[in-house]
């Protein structure tokens, strides 16, 4: 309802000074005032209807911008889900140490940096990893402990 009393402002002022300026504008004197009243009038039509198609044009893209934005930020969000729950996972786990293993998260793509204290548990962190739901892929660069000495 505020944009219909808005475009009509628009129109009114925009009717209001194309009549001001017809009075001033000598080019074609063989005009009649009324002819001149429709030219005026039809043309701050077309201004009226440029304008509505460029707020309409900018809304679109504003609501472009905050998808993405939102969608950026609910990414954030699932990576940092997805991290917690590996980080937890690989904590309960008596195999491995979590303090020992740090996790990364990027659109889903887990990645475990760090070290392990045999190969064994070094694919269990990946199975582990896994299985977290929201994860694409892992990738398991742990080092094995005797490896790091």
């Amino acid at each position: 309802m505020n944009s219909r009393h808005t475009s009509i402002a628009m129109f009114a002022t925009s009717l209001v000074a194309a009549l001001a300026l017809s009075a001033c504008n000598r080019h074609n004197d063989t005009e009649t005032a009324g002819q001149k009243l429709d030219r005026n009038v039809a043309e701050a039509r077309q201004e009226g209807q440029d304008a509505k198609q460029s707020a309409q044009q900018m809304g679109q893209e504003a609501k472009t911008n905050m998808e993405q934005g939102a969608n950026k930020a609910g990414d954030d969000l699932n990576d940092a889900a997805i991290t917690t729950a590996v980080k937890a996972k690989l904590a309960a786990d008596s195999q491995l140490s979590a303090l020992d293993i740090q996790v990364k998260t990027d659109h889903g793509d887990v990645q475990l940096t760090g070290t392990a204290p045999s190969d064994a548990a070094r694919a269990h962190a990946t199975t582990l990893a896994s299985t977290v739901n929201g994860v694409q892929a892992v990738q398991n660069h742990l080092l094995l402990e005797a490896d790091k000495h």
